[in-house]
């Protein structure tokens, strides 16, 4: 996992539930293009962390939810117009309220991030006991 996925997902791990806001702005401080949230959108997609909103979908484009995921997510960033419609890449999207949507972790999240510190604790571990197995015997050469 990157070190951006992984950042957001403990962070979303740490507090349990964010803002759908919050998150996005988590994967890019500043909004340029929709790539930036691919993270994220993969995130969700493959089930570390949840959303209170659906990606939308279009025809053509039921097989890319990542794609889609990271339009929407971007979309997030961008100013709506004076119609209240945000448009990016000839995509209109309007009448969102994306400070009310959330992001929360799933169960595959914390699984993952339990995996990780139990890898670290064995290495850790690890060496320790080669470090004590190579000096106790030193050790006792030397009595």
């Amino acid at each position: 996992m990157r070190r951006v996925s992984l950042k957001i997902l403990k962070y979303i791990a740490k507090h349990g539930e964010i803002s759908l806001k919050e998150a996005v702005n988590l994967s890019s401080k500043k909004p340029k293009i929709h790539k930036e949230q691919y993270a994220l959108a993969l995130l969700i997609s493959d089930e570390f962390i949840g959303m209170s909103v659906p990606f939308p979908t279009m025809k053509g484009t039921e097989k890319m939810p990542e794609l889609m995921g990271a339009y929407f997510l971007h979309m997030n960033r961008l100013e709506e117009d004076k119609n209240g419609e945000v448009k990016y890449e000839g995509i209109t999207q309007s009448g969102a309220n994306f400070d009310k949507e959330k992001v929360f972790i799933r169960s595959k999240g914390f699984l993952y991030l339990d995996e990780l510190r139990q890898k670290r604790n064995d290495i850790i571990i690890s060496f320790f006991v080669g470090f004590l197995s190579a000096l106790i015997p030193f050790l006792l050469m030397k009595i």
